[in-house]
Parts: structure tokens; sequence; C-alpha cells
């Protein structure tokens, strides 16, 4: 590429990144480019995209954006699919799309990044099985139904975030001086303000540890819970419920294919089904 050119490529995905909520690297081998298409018809569904990056390029434009935490991950053939609104939308469909017609082969999930928090392959595919974050909003609601007076300052460790997001709001209330237990309490906007910053990983957190703590189940409203998602029919319904994020990774093997880049760079091809793209660096 022309120094022009990787300038524009640069400044084009340093845009993107900066309004990602959502970035997910995949390793692209062998993928024909009819199923690519198909992939980011698919993503276009759930506001979200996928690019055949350069990796020195995106590392570049990953600096001082939420992708920046994946620039140890940018290696080999990458595929990245940013994701715009609801995260959990993006992911399920990489994951539904992977799945199908043995495409592991072809295209794997490496690394991803929401909302700040880095995850692994096995993190992702947990993500992909939680409702969208309207759902997890109504299930906590439904969980806080329950005998939780005093909830704020009494729940474990795994609603920390809550708890200090709670207590800084607090805190700017109060100032220097020492105010009553009735004058400090929150009021019902801040509440909301502050579950409405939450990550779809911290509500689900959040739910989890009540149901825990108070012995209650928290269920999304059964219009909410039967909606159909967005994005097409390759989401199905809204999946597992909102359990704790795993950790480890998943194996991987197969066959050396190709992918085109954005850049305008070619990898060679010699393997796959469906039309495949010209060799060429």
């Amino acid at each position: 590429m022309k120094k022009e050119e990787k300038v524009t490529a640069v400044a084009e995905l340093t845009e993107k990144f900066g309004r990602a909520r959502l970035a997910i690297l995949t390793e692209c081998v062998g993928l024909p480019v009819n199923q690519v298409t198909e992939l980011r018809k698919q993503l276009r569904g759930a506001k979200a995209e996928y690019r055949i990056v350069k990796n020195t390029l995106a590392a570049r434009a990953a600096e001082g954006t939420i992708v920046a935490g994946l620039k140890a991950h940018l290696k080999g053939p990458t595929g990245i699919v940013i994701g715009y609104d609801d995260p959990v939308l993006p992911t399920k469909v990489l994951k539904d799309f992977i799945g199908a017609e043995k495409r592991e082969e072809k295209i794997r999930m490496t690394a991803g990044v929401l909302e700040g928090k880095l995850l692994q392959p096995a993190e992702l595919a947990a993500v992909a099985k939680l409702p969208k974050k309207e759902v997890l909003v109504a299930m906590l609601l439904s969980a806080m139904q329950g005998p939780i007076r005093g909830v704020v300052y009494t729940l474990s460790a795994v609603l920390s975030k809550f708890v200090r997001v709670i207590a800084a709001i607090q805190d700017k209330r109060k100032g220097e001086g020492d105010m009553p237990a009735t004058e400090g309490k929150l009021s019902q906007e801040e509440l909301i303000k502050a579950i409405e910053g939450m990550s779809v990983l911290d509500l689900a957190e959040l739910v989890k540890g009540l149901e825990a703590r108070f012995g209650v189940t928290a269920a999304a409203p059964v219009a909410m819970a039967a909606a159909p998602a967005a994005g097409g029919g390759a989401l199905g319904g809204e999946g597992g419920g909102a359990g704790r994020v795993g950790g480890g990774t998943g194996g991987w093997g197969g066959r050396r294919g190709s992918c085109r880049r954005e850049d305008g760079v070619r990898r060679h091809s010699r393997v796959g089904t469906g039309r495949q793209e010209n060799p060429g660096h």
C-alpha cells in the first residue's frame, strides 16, 4: 500500500474503533467470499460490521480506543467484528455463523473486548448466550422485588462495581461535610442512571448476585423474552440466562485458506469451497 492509502485506512479504522462498544478478533483462513458477504449481511442487522484488516494498521488505529487491549492478539490473517450498539447480538451472530456448516475450520474467535473488558473465546461464547441489555434490566428489576432492603451495602464482592458507582454518587452529594443517612439516600433518577450505565456483563453479574444472595429467581417479562432478536433469522431466541461469564479457551485446527483484507492485500488460498480470492501479496 502507498503511504497515503495507509494513512486513510488507519484514520477510517480509528473512527470506527472510537465508536465501538464491542470488538472481536477472528482468525480467518479459507472462508469463501460469498460466506464473508453473508456474515457481513447478518452483522449489519445487529448494528455491527466485519472487516479483514492488516495487523500493523489495526494496531496503529487501536491506540486510545477500547481495541487497544487487543493489540497483542493481532497476529496472522485477521478479521474483526466491530459492534456499535448492543454487544450481545453481534457476538451471537458470529458464534452461530462459525458453528454452521463446519466453519470452525475456516474462521474462529481469538479474543474480544466488550465495553473495555478483555474476553477470551470461551467468555465470548458465554456472552453470546446472554439476553439483550433490556432483558437483563427487566431481570434485575424482577430480582429486586425480593427482600433487598439495604442491598447496595450488603451484596458480595461480585457486585463491587455497582456499589462503587452508588458510593461515588453519594460522596459527590455529601462533599466534605457529614450528612444524615436519610439525606444521603439516592434519588430515583440517580439509581436509574447508575443502572443505565452498567454494561451487559455488569448487569448479568448483578442479577446473578441478587439471585444467590436472596434466593430469588430473576425472570424477564414474557413479552420481552419471547420477542425475536434483531438481525435476522440467524439469531433465533434470546438464549440462556444471565449466569457469570466463564473463562478458558477452546481448541482449534484446520486448513489454511484466505480472506481478503480491506487494505487490498490478498493472501494465498489453497482450500475451501465457493469462490476464492486470487493469490498475491
